[in-house]
């Protein structure tokens, strides 16, 4: 057991840093260059500036030097600093990490207030015009992309409506009226194609419950289908 852990431990070491190499290498032979893009006067700089510049943030060391500089930093915790809004890489991470947590925890939410009471109908009404009412639904989920759909809602919404999200992102315990605002839009659309794969998964669960055989023994003692359906549900819950 130990020896799969370490193992598995060291080859996720070796992929991170076998992907930290090539993203880093394919940065440096990006066309452009990272002092023009940091400093806002760049074309009115001499070339002893820009040399100066470089020289300061270690562009000119050999490749390796760069990204052994860069490895030991990051294993410090320190990312260094933006080329576009000079600020830390760390806070930058911050914020980001932030908005996705939050989008995917409302986005969850969503999906589950969907999904759920679908998937049950569908399955204690099997092969009624609830369930392919609600497979249905499910497989139109499944076939809108989700870029293609938000850009029809957006778009709608702005030549009907006249509206558009709220830009920017507050927190939740900062401001939550307008974190609702802002990111109602976005979980509702990845949330709806979320609750078409959830819908789908609690349907065949629970149908697989209803074909157990206490349930059949339940119904052929004439009990109740309500009663039937509950006892069922309460199991697969």
């Amino acid at each position: 057991m130990w020896i799969y852990i370490v193992r598995r431990t060291l080859q996720g070491v070796l992929v991170l840093c076998l992907v930290s190499l090539t993203i880093f290498s394919l940065v440096r032979s990006l066309p452009g260059d990272a002092i023009i893009m940091q400093l806002d006067q760049a074309a009115a700089l001499s070339k002893e500036d820009l040399a100066r510049a470089r020289q300061e943030l270690g562009l000119d060391r050999p490749f390796w030097q760069q990204y052994g500089t860069w490895m030991r930093g990051a294993l410090h915790g320190d990312l260094g600093h933006s080329l576009t809004s000079r600020k830390p890489v760390s806070a930058e991470l911050g914020k980001r990490v932030t908005l996705t947590l939050h989008l995917a925890i409302l986005a969850l939410c969503v999906a589950l207030l969907m999904a759920i009471p679908v998937g049950i109908m569908s399955a204690v009404r099997q092969d009624t015009v609830t369930d392919y009412t609600g497979r249905l639904c499910a497989i139109i989920g499944l076939s809108f992309p989700d870029f293609w759909l938000a850009t029809v809602i957006i778009t709608f919404m702005a030549i009907w409506w006249h509206w558009m999200p709220p830009m920017g992102f507050e927190p939740i315990w900062v401001d939550p009226v307008k974190c609702l605002e802002q990111l109602f839009i976005p979980a509702l659309i990845i949330g709806a194609r979320l609750s078409a794969v959830l819908m789908r998964m609690t349907r065949s669960a629970l149908l697989e419950v209803l074909r157990e055989d206490y349930v059949r023994t339940a119904r052929a003692k004439l009990t109740s289908g309500n009663k039937v359906s509950k006892r069922a549900f309460r199991c697969y819950a």
